[in-house]
């Protein structure tokens, strides 16, 4: 199904840098800047405040970049093969190991910042959302139900907050594979101590989705969730198989409150009709209110999908296995990736054995709406006037229509992003977060 859409309440991305006014690269304002490479930036809707977390740093800053409060997170005695509490006693080739940001969630509800980190197998603590200096919950003897992320560097961990249970707000995590790492591909982590369960400990353990054979197979790369509308979604790359290393794109649908996740479905994502281009970067509208304006950027390209056309096509999915016979124009369009039974699609129940992915031939596919020679590696959307605008990130150390000054040679990294009110984009680059003037627009 390919998007052929130009709705006027929608700027495509070619339209919005052809017009975007030219301001201050961020290396000629005043910023923030880290003593070392930045992982993770988040903004507090409420109060401006940004939660930077760096390696070995956790940083809080105000609205204009100031420093108001800082945590040295590492680096600690570590060894990635050792069970916590690592000791000189308890593991002999413990040394000091940097602690990479893995995961930075506001949880405002209890005042609290979600931090994880590499270090000790991926624990994460409670922090202040008023002071990150001021640890709320840490503790490294809970043996493996209380890993979350991950201890390699280099596997992405994407969470969002979600509720299991109604007013009872907990973290749904997903991540991709390592052998240093617990096989659990999506895993929901409470946030307080609740009957049996610890703080951070998974309450889901019977989902096909966390067995091992699947995350070595199609070798997961996480970019980002979001929730709407009691869905919470994922957005990755995978292989189809252990034997074609292509990565293809998909995104993820489960129901917030689905205790097993039997409502797990993928949607694969194609990337113009031949999906030239498959790997994929991500950043949702900054204000939430308009379904039709939430939009999925792919890497090296801008094609849009609009949510509603992404639930449409899940929806074609999940009626074509329990009503059609898993057909839909008499084409096979769904099967079971993390199945290792070899049921038929008319065989599944309500109740599925294993989650559900539409065949390639049912991918939601979009044209390429404008396209760019250097590798993208940030966006940044905003909904104005019931526009869409965005700002584009380069490998080069450019910001689409806001060039950079000419001696920054340092990518964007992924997070560039707006602040509370709109008016302004913070570009952080590897050591740095910086805020050009006043994102003005032309329309």
């Amino acid at each position: 199904m390919i998007l052929r859409w130009w709705a006027w309440r929608l700027i495509v991305v070619a339209m919005v840098t052809a017009h975007l006014a030219p301001c201050r690269g961020v290396d000629a304002t005043p910023g923030f800047l880290s003593t070392t490479l930045i992982n993770n930036v988040v903004v507090h809707p409420a109060t401006g405040r940004l939660y930077v977390g760096a390696i070995n740093n956790l940083y809080q800053l105000s609205a204009d970049l100031e420093l108001e409060s800082s945590y040295v997170t590492g680096p600690k005695l570590d060894n990635r093969q050792c069970t916590p509490p690592v000791t000189t006693v308890s593991c002999k080739d413990a040394k000091e190991t940097p602690n990479y940001n893995k995961l930075l969630l506001l949880h405002p509800a209890k005042n609290q910042l979600v931090v994880c980190g590499s270090l000790f197998r991926g624990l994460c603590s409670l922090r202040s959302l008023d002071s990150v200096q001021d640890e709320v919950y840490f503790n490294d003897n809970k043996g493996e139900k209380s890993y979350v992320a991950s201890a390699d560097e280099t596997v992405s961990v994407v969470g969002v907050m979600s509720y299991y249970k109604k007013n009872n707000e907990n973290l749904t995590v997903a991540k991709g594979h390592s052998s240093l790492d617990n096989m659990k591909l999506i895993s929901t982590r409470v946030l307080e101590e609740e009957g049996d369960w610890d703080v951070f400990e998974n309450i889901i353990e019977t989902a096909a989705v966390q067995s091992n054979p699947f995350n070595v197979k199609y070798a997961h790369d996480f970019r980002f969730s979001f929730k709407s509308n009691g869905f919470v979604y994922f957005l990755f790359s995978r292989k189809l198989n252990s034997h074609n290393h292509k990565n293809f794109t998909f995104i993820s649908r489960i129901c917030e409150e689905d205790h097993n996740y039997y409502s797990y479905t993928e949607l694969q994502l194609n990337c113009s009709a031949g999906n030239e281009f498959s790997k994929v970067l991500v950043r949702r509208t900054s204000r939430s209110g308009c379904l039709l304006l939430r939009i999925l950027f792919l890497l090296l390209f801008s094609g849009m999908y609009p949510l509603k056309f992404i639930d449409a096509q899940i929806y074609k999915v999940i009626d074509a296995c329990y009503n059609h016979g898993g057909l839909i124009n008499n084409q096979l369009a769904v099967y079971s990736p993390y199945s290792t039974s070899n049921s038929k699609p008319e065989e599944l129940s309500e109740h599925l054995p294993s989650p559900l992915a539409s065949k390639a031939e049912f991918a939601l596919v979009a044209e390429p709406s404008w396209t760019h020679g250097r590798h993208l590696t940030a966006v940044a959307v905003a909904v104005e006037m019931d526009h869409a605008v965005a700002f584009l990130g380069t490998v080069d150390g450019q910001v689409y229509g806001q060039p950079l000054s000419s001696t920054s040679r340092h990518k964007v990294n992924k997070n560039l992003l707006f602040d509370s009110s709109l008016q302004h984009l913070y570009i952080t680059t590897d050591k740095k977060v910086g805020r050009p003037g006043r994102s003005r627009r032309r329309r």
